[in-house]
């Protein structure tokens, strides 16, 4: 099975915990892989919130950004 590549990755450990990807099918469908979490067969909206989802929690988790109401 050849391995996919991703559309979008970032995998620095010092700006993200755990590593975010985003894949496009073939189908023109999308995943967001987030650590081991894997969101599929996603629409295009479904995905551009997911990713920002995984973006803003991995962020978070490292205090590169305040997720704390004031």
């Amino acid at each position: 099975m050849k391995k996919k590549t991703p559309c979008f990755e970032i995998t620095d450990h010092a700006q993200v915990g755990f590593p975010v990807r985003l894949y496009q099918a073939r189908n023109g469908k999308f995943s967001v892989l987030y650590g081991s979490e894997m969101h599929d067969e996603l629409e295009y909206g479904e995905a551009a919130r997911q990713l920002g989802l995984c973006l803003f929690h991995a962020l978070a988790c490292v205090g590169r950004i305040n997720n704390e109401r004031p």
